[in-house]
């Protein structure tokens, strides 16, 4: 494996990412169409002239998700080929080693930590014990069925390895190639934090202030893992530990919310 700084290391542009990204939430909201084609599930509120859309556990989880991890690994693909050397493990630093295994146990401090930190924050911003992320909603909704081979498979194990490749891989090297490690290190956190404004549930009660007190402490945590993770990703120099450290941490979660849904971890 090269180390960073290796010449024969692609040159990345930021488009670079927001390409990857984009692709992931176009295929997304293109595959909702689909579903919502085939099967229903919108209707008008005719008091507040809303469109009201419900798509199932099922088709989220078994091919929303997947459609959506697909068109991102489609486009790192090719972005490989097209702006890198078309080694896709070298151009990203994508190296899973089995001495790096250890780290899947740090998954259990990370999770203490962050739960730590969002008890502490929720009251400090008056954020109550709502839960602002629909997505945390959709898993402990699906209970211990069929789906939750899905759940895991795309949460905690295919959807980590695409995050870390695109934040921990191809954007913080984007960044390391144009500033120092810390910067790459912030830089990459919070770009990994923001996204997930998109998962947050839009109807909260009390207005813009209400809003923004509830998103804020989840926001935070998760730019805090974002720096756990990118810190990891500096000190060894590759994606192997970011990816047992993310995948640990998030299979983690959907465990509790899955078969002990009044324990949620982070919220």
């Amino acid at each position: 494996m090269k180390n960073e700084g290796d010449p024969a290391k692609p040159h990345w542009r930021y488009w670079h990412t927001l390409a990857a990204f984009a692709a992931g939430v176009g295929a997304s909201l293109a595959g909702s169409v689909v579903v919502l084609f085939i099967v229903g599930g919108a209707s008008l509120d005719a008091e507040s002239g809303s469109v009201n859309v419900e798509i199932s556990n099922e088709w989220t989880f078994w091919f929303l998700l997947p459609v959506q991890l697909f068109a991102n690994f489609l486009v790192l693909r090719w972005l490989s080929r097209r702006h890198g050397t078309g080694d896709f493990a070298n151009d990203f630093s994508f190296v899973v080693s089995a001495k790096d295994w250890p780290w899947i146990l740090a998954g259990v401090p990370l999770i203490a930590g962050s739960a730590a930190l969002a008890i502490f924050l929720k009251p400090l911003f008056g954020a109550g014990d709502d839960n602002p992320q629909a997505l945390v909603d959709m898993v402990a909704g699906a209970g211990a069925g069929i789906t939750a081979f899905a759940i895991v498979a795309g949460i905690g194990i295919f959807g980590p390895i695409i995050e870390e490749v695109m934040f921990r891989g191809l954007l913080y090297d984007t960044i390391r190639q144009r500033n120092s490690t810390t910067v790459a290190v912030i830089g990459s956190s919070v770009a990994f934090s923001l996204p997930h404004l998109l998962g947050f549930n839009p109807s909260v009660e009390g207005g813009a202030a209400a809003a923004v007190r509830l998103v804020l402490p989840p926001l935070i945590v998760l730019f805090g893992v974002g720096l756990v993770l990118a810190l990891v990703r500096a000190k060894t120099k590759s994606l192997s530990a970011p990816i047992l450290l993310h995948s640990s941490f998030n299979i983690i979660q959907v465990m509790a919310l899955l078969f002990a849904s009044d324990l949620v971890l982070i919220s």
